[in-house]
């Protein structure tokens, strides 16, 4: 399945003037993640997993390319060199895994050092909001940590409303509830792209 939003906005300029592309996680990313994930700074790190972290585990990055595409969306943004794909940001979310939560996704976002400020966030959490109604799903909702300012204006520049979190003082709950009234046509809509452009 190939996401609308990724298919319509898949190569741009980052505001430094970089081409970039956005498409989905690939098996042989592998590599790619890992090597793109061990150059996070601290900070960046903190910021995406709510806590200080000093490795990033091989689990965490083969789920990245290994979870089923039912159950998740992950998105890469990637620059050319060389040649080579190399990831810039990263954005993903998860379907809830229980009867209560199976309409709903938690969702995350990973931008490089470098590449914070370049607008990438946006798209990147624009083209999974789209990726979530367009599978009919009701809520998506991510973990923000309370010092994170940059995440938490561009939740709210997408509509999420931000409340306290039950269970961390530090941490604040970003909701947005979907609508769902354009979810069967969309859904049409995916087909044909689906089959239009075929699987690569």
């Amino acid at each position: 399945m190939r996401s609308l939003s990724v298919t319509n906005n898949a190569h741009w300029h980052a505001a430094n003037g970089t081409p970039l592309h956005m498409r989905h996680v690939r098996t042989d990313d592998t590599e790619r993640l890992r090597l793109a994930l061990g150059r996070l700074s601290p900070e960046a790190r903190r910021q995406r997993f709510l806590a200080p972290i000093n490795t990033i585990s091989d689990a965490f990055v083969r789920d990245l390319t290994e979870a089923p595409r039912e159950r998740q969306c992950t998105l890469l943004v990637l620059r050319q060199e060389n040649g080579e794909e190399i990831p810039v940001a990263g954005g993903r979310f998860v379907i809830g895994d229980t009867p209560e939560t199976a309409d709903t996704c938690e969702f995350a976002l990973t931008i490089g050092d470098a590449w914070q400020g370049q607008g990438i966030g946006r798209r990147l959490l624009r083209a999974l909001i789209d990726e979530a109604e367009a599978r009919g799903l009701r809520r998506m909702l991510g973990h923000v940590l309370l010092d994170n300012r940059a995440m938490l204006a561009l939740a709210r520049q997408q509509h999420f409303s931000i409340e306290a979190s039950p269970d961390d003082a530090q941490t604040r709950l970003a909701i947005l509830d979907l609508p769902r009234r354009k979810t069967r046509r969309r859904r049409g809509v995916l087909g044909r792209l689906a089959g239009m452009f075929g699987k690569r």
